[in-house]
């Protein structure tokens, strides 16, 4: 809810004589209040006040009404629904007829709030203001701020990240250690409204400024601060072409405007790929308008190839003499090779493949892209809590075949050429529709891999997204599942989780989803479980 802040960090006997643009109006011959304020204790309670009126009264539509999931409830035509109080603050009644005593209430606070009433008579308008505890606004970082309760005044010193709104003054402040919060209306060095751009403030500005938190659905805003202090960005970074460098390397070129005494490039002496080569100044040119104009620094590095698997970034630091060091971010693809389809990247043998983990078991995980799919095998070294469904993996290295099961493999020893988790998953994802898998289409299965060789990764079999209704029974030390009336050949679960108890559905028919992943012994077909549940 926003509130109008009229008074920042001033001692309460001079209440009345802060930042207001208008006098405040106390009374009339005929319509008044014995107070135009009122304090509440942060403890909680209640504090009352008499109202002499000549007829019907109410107090002014000012705050938006807000849901019991915090956001501001919207009327037919999406405006904001407004009401008499913020939601913070009751009144026994809101309007009336005649004088009354009027008697308000809050809640315990943990910092001092404070809102600006209007009640109305006739062509006549009282102020009342209700205060709860102080509200001195205190320093305190952004994370600060966000955790902070809304109502509570904070000084908060950080950059201007970006600009959304040039009239009201809406922008974004993040400090040192990176936290953010939303500024939302910025007063003029008069305090007032809608005369932003006065300031002059531009992204990459150190800014302090002074406010009361509020939070708006679930976005943490400083509402209608005042500027205590601006330090001006003498050195921005114009930008950076290309923002990433092949594998093969070559020059990099940034772009840099100052108003400063020149400006230094420096590469950490732990990045021996990036070397710094020269810098060429452009003077500004001066108009009538500005004075002083921003000068420029074309500066140029060289990159190295990158002859490593694996991506690399690095920070080259730039300074003035007139401002603190700023970085900017080098990147360089790797060595590998380009990423391909999965079933594209079979013939090529040593493959660079990108797709989404889509099921998890004992021995590793299958990964799926578009195209298809594949096992990524570890053996018993597989830690299966350092995966999530959904995570987004490359991996390089050799395709290979493991009873016609498409794979790559570490064998549980020295780990893939490359795997770079990109993103990580949620815990669930959305698969395809599965193949039914009935008797005919298991014979056909089982029949595709004759005269293929099984350690041949282009003779595996597809690994498809499947489902089979059939009934669990034992074979010897193993449990199999078997369609009706059919045994020529059968399923078997590869390397099943505990999460998953066949042993329970012994005899017992049940739906399975889930990979096909090999076929063992020229007849068992082999499952990696994605879900399992009775047939009923």
């Amino acid at each position: 809810m926003k509130l109008k802040y009229i008074i920042a960090a001033i001692a309460s006997a001079a209440i009345f004589a802060g930042c207001q643009t208008e006098p405040m109006v106390g009374s009339f011959e005929d319509f008044s209040t014995n107070t135009s304020y009122i304090s509440i204790p942060v403890a909680g309670g209640s504090q009352e006040v008499n109202l002499t009126a000549p007829e019907a009264w109410s107090f002014a539509k000012l705050f938006d009404l807000k849901g019991e999931d915090g956001k501001v409830v919207k009327d037919e035509n999406d405006k904001n629904v407004k009401t008499e109080l913020p939601d913070w603050l009751t009144a026994d009644k809101v309007s009336g007829n005649g004088s009354t005593t009027i008697k308000f209430s809050a809640e315990a606070s943990e910092s001092g709030r404070e809102a600006e009433l209007q009640i109305k008579c006739g062509s006549k308008t009282l102020f009342l203001v209700v205060r709860q505890g102080s509200v001195e606004a205190v320093e305190a970082s952004c994370k600060e701020v966000i955790d902070g309760p809304d109502g509570k005044s904070y000084i908060v010193k950080g950059t201007v990240t970006s600009i959304v709104n040039t009239t009201y003054g809406n922008w974004y402040l993040q400090d040192e250690a990176g936290d953010e919060v939303y500024i939302y209306g910025t007063l003029d060095k008069d305090g007032k409204t809608k005369n932003f751009l006065s300031l002059g403030l531009e992204v990459g500005d150190v800014v302090k400024v002074s406010g009361p938190k509020t939070t708006y659905g679930e976005t943490v805003e400083l509402v209608d601060v005042t500027v205590l202090s601006i330090e001006k960005a003498l050195l921005k970074i114009e930008k950076v072409e290309p923002a990433e460098v092949s594998k093969e390397g070559g020059d990099l070129t940034v772009t840099v405007t100052m108003k400063g005494k020149g400006v230094y490039a420096e590469v950490p002496e732990d990045i021996d790929w990036i070397s710094y080569k020269k810098t060429e100044f452009k003077a500004g040119k001066a108009t009538l308008f500005e004075k002083n104009p921003a000068d420029t620094a074309v500066i140029s590095f060289s990159v190295a190839p990158n002859e490593g698997l694996m991506p690399r970034t690095g920070s080259v630091n730039l300074s003035s003499s007139d401002n603190k060091s700023i970085s900017f971010s080098v990147s360089q693809k790797s060595n590998a090779p380009d990423v391909k389809p999965i079933t594209e990247a079979v013939a090529d043998g040593f493959a660079h493949i990108q797709g989404t983990v889509m099921a998890i078991c004992n021995r590793g995980y299958i990964l799926a892209d578009e195209s298809g799919a594949m096992l990524a095998y570890y053996g018993s070294a597989f830690k299966a809590d350092n995966y999530k469904l959904g995570d987004e993996i490359e991996i390089v290295d050799t395709f290979a075949a493991y009873n016609y099961g498409l794979q790559m493999s570490c064998d549980g020893k020295e780990g893939f050429v490359l795997e770079n988790k990109i993103k990580a998953g949620s815990g669930s994802v959305t698969y395809p529709d599965p193949v039914v898998i009935d008797a005919a289409k298991l014979a056909e299965i089982v029949a595709s891999i004759d005269g293929k060789d099984k350690a041949k990764a282009t003779d595996a079999i597809e690994i498809q997204y499947v489902e089979i209704t059939g009934t669990p029974k034992k074979s010897g030390s193993y449990t199999n599942i078997y369609l009706d009336d059919y045994d020529a050949a059968d399923f078997s679960a590869y390397q099943l989780p505990a999460s998953f108890d066949l042993e329970s559905k012994i005899d017992k028919k049940v739906v399975i989803r889930g990979y096909l992943q090999s076929i063992s012994g020229g007849k068992h077909v082999n499952i990696v479980f994605t879900s399992m549940e009775d047939a009923n």
